[in-house]
């Protein structure tokens, strides 16, 4: 006759989810392990528990005796693994536009499970349980996020998250053509649908600068890059923001000298010419019937 004595942790979690049977038979005759709950939790050869879910893991240790000893009583050794717990996360946005269309929340879970959307105030807005919320009128939206948990996590704590609901507003503005420095400063035209004062800012200040009313001036070549903005107020949520791109172009001028005349016997002379920005130029006859002239400003008489 023989027996099992068998000891283990009564309780393990899934964040530590292994845990070893100290076993033995009076006859020290060799062990059998077998889990009795295999969807809880797996056992090998030599006892290491093994959690994979939440809830109660049973392991059946045997001894089948042999010719000097009759099997052993099985006994069975149950540990608690617990779930893991998890915690919720609102990335926001925490302001959406009246009329603005459907907005997407941004919240995550530890447990990287779905989480379910809804709102105490339906008569301010609209949430889907995905998270994707409407506004139907100005006011704070409360928005309720919830994890229900599963057989690995437990459920999380709910939050609860206000958004602001504010009218949209459009902001436009008309395209400044090229600029030239040194010629007069070019006023930006800008409007909004709310109204509301517009805010301009240079966003390249050692190429042009702008006043708070929209003057335009250059003050280097380049590409000039210019933030419209309105950032709204109680009743209006920011607008769009716009961003310009103007080119400024430095002025030049260009010199050229050739003959005054030339004679038909030596039909031929060259321009030479140049402009202050360096630029190759190009040479057209205005008179070709009398005169042609090439692309490296060579001309040639044609007639009298």
């Amino acid at each position: 006759m023989q027996s099992i004595q068998a000891s283990a942790p009564t309780d393990i979690s899934l964040t530590s989810p292994t845990a070893q049977i100290t076993a033995s038979a009076t006859s020290l005759l060799p062990l059998t392990y077998t889990s009795q709950t295999p969807s809880v939790c797996t056992v090998s050869s030599s006892g290491l528990v093994t959690a994979l879910i939440g809830g109660l893991c049973t392991i059946a240790v045997g001894q089948a005796g042999n010719a000097d000893f009759a099997a052993a009583q099985t006994v069975l050794v149950n540990i608690n693994v617990a779930k893991v717990d998890q915690s919720i996360t609102f990335n926001g946005p925490t302001l959406v536009a009246l009329g603005g269309g459907e907005v997407q929340l941004n919240a995550v879970s530890t447990s990287g499970l779905s989480l379910t959307f809804s709102t105490t105030t339906s008569s301010i807005c609209n949430v889907t349980p995905g998270g994707i919320v409407t506004g139907i009128a100005i006011g704070t939206c409360t928005i309720d996020i919830a994890q229900a948990g599963s057989s690995s996590y437990n459920p999380a704590v709910s939050i609860s998250v206000d958004i602001i609901i504010k009218l949209s507003q459009v902001l436009a503005a008309e395209q400044l053509p090229d600029m030239i420095l040194g010629v007069a400063d070019a006023q930006l035209n800008a409007s909004t649908t709310s109204g509301l004062l517009i805010n301009f800012a240079s966003l390249t200040p050692l190429i042009c600068s702008v006043s708070p009313s929209g003057l335009v001036s250059a003050l280097s070549a380049g590409d000039c890059r210019l933030e419209i903005s309105q950032s709204g107020d109680d009743t209006y949520a920011p607008a769009t923001t716009i961003v310009m791109t103007v080119r400024i172009r430095a002025t030049q001028s260009v010199t050229a000298s050739a003959a005054s005349t030339v004679v038909m016997t030596s039909p031929q002379t060259q321009i030479t010419a140049s402009a202050t920005s360096g630029l190759g130029l190009t040479y057209t006859s205005t008179t070709p019937s009398i005169c042609a002239v090439s692309g490296t400003g060579l001309i040639t008489a044609m007639a009298a």
